[in-house]
């Protein structure tokens, strides 16, 4: 098995990002709806690469999009949330083919050329929403991990919810129950597949209500599950495939992982956080030293790219707020204590002179 550093360097992510002014919904052949860009003299593409869309921009946003959506009540209509993040961030599909059309010497957004661009441009709301549910459960799930790591389990308690458009994925699950104690339960058939264990242990605990035990605790420990379940992490994680493209930044042929898509973009950026800082590597319960990594805001929860070794919270201002309070209230007990401290010692060290 040889990595990057065996073949000659890391293979690098080339793409091009841009936006349109406009969205139209419409439907699809399948019954689907469809997002289909406005483009024309009016409403001008914008080709300008962004500063601030790097890979992990990218990631967390598409995240906390996520998350924008799972928190709104099911009768909610999403579809606006998904076409402010395209013209905002960038168009999420198609992005080579699309991009060198709005760049051709010959478009003109005054001619067919644009009506074409924006039917090439084209996306489904539903293949939107179906890749972002699996981005985002597996970002949860890597997050967790983390969490986990640092002996921070409490927090991953309540993360799968089947009320939600993203349930999140059940791999925690079967830690609420002591699964040990369960005698009628046969997991062979899994052949030693975690996952399969749960989907079996799932169904059983469905079919006996009242053996549930969970209440709040894990009853048992997931960190002593924690290689398995950083196996079903990578497993999550789809395959890429590498080639030579043009760089948009120098003009020159470069050894880079073909994207088409925003999720493309997304998903190597998780492997990349992961193989760059695995996180089997901090089972010491401390997470510093770990920068550029993703995580989730221990105020608002939101996802945020990691830029020290000590960051907990995002950069809003309301998180920022609740950071400062919570060191506050940590100094000022660390000087009740040492208060409290010097004072028995005063009082020992007296009553031992009587």
């Amino acid at each position: 098995m040889l990595g990057f550093g065996e073949v000659g360097g890391v293979g690098q992510l080339v793409y091009h990002s841009f936006r349109f002014a406009d969205y139209e919904i419409d439907y699809l052949k399948d019954g689907t709806w469809a997002a289909i860009p406005v483009c024309d003299a009016h409403h001008p593409p914008d080709i300008t690469q962004k500063d601030c869309i790097s890979g992990g921009y990218i990631l967390s946003s598409l995240c906390n999009l996520a998350k924008k959506i799972n928190d709104l009540p099911k009768e909610k209509p999403f579809t606006d949330l998904i076409l402010d993040w395209c013209k905002d961030v960038m168009h999420p599909y198609h992005i080579d083919e699309v991009y060198g059309e709005l760049t051709d010497e010959q478009f003109d957004l005054c001619d067919m050329t644009a009506e074409l661009a924006g039917r090439d441009a084209t996306f489904s709301l539903h293949a939107f929403m179906e890749e972002l549910g699996k981005l985002y459960d597996t970002a949860r799930f890597y997050t967790a991990l983390m969490r986990i790591c640092e002996g921070d389990s409490d927090e991953t308690y309540d993360m799968y919810d089947e009320e939600k458009r993203f349930p999140g994925l059940p791999y925690l699950e079967r830690y609420k129950h002591n699964m040990r104690n369960v005698k009628n339960i046969d997991v062979s058939a899994a052949k030693d597949n975690l996952l399969k264990e749960m989907q079996l242990e799932r169904t059983y605990m469905e079919a006996h209500p009242a053996k549930q035990t969970a209440d709040g605790d894990y009853a048992v420990e997931p960190f002593d599950d924690y290689e398995r379940l950083r196996d079903l992490l990578m497993e999550s994680v789809p395959d890429f495939r590498l080639q030579l493209k043009l760089s948009p930044k120098t003009g020159r042929m470069t050894f880079a992982v073909d994207v088409d898509s925003v999720f493309e973009i997304a998903w190597l950026t998780l492997a990349h956080m992961m193989s760059e800082d695995p996180i089997e590597e901090h089972h010491g319960g401390s997470h510093e030293g770990l920068t550029g990594v993703m995580m989730t805001c221990r105020h608002c929860g939101d996802f945020f790219i990691r830029r020290n070794n000590r960051q907990e919270y995002c950069d809003k201002e309301k998180c920022q707020k609740a950071r400062n309070a919570k060191n506050q209230r940590e100094f000022r007990n660390r000087k009740r204590m040492l208060k409290a401290g010097k004072k028995m010692q005063t009082e020992e060290n007296y009553n031992g002179k009587a």
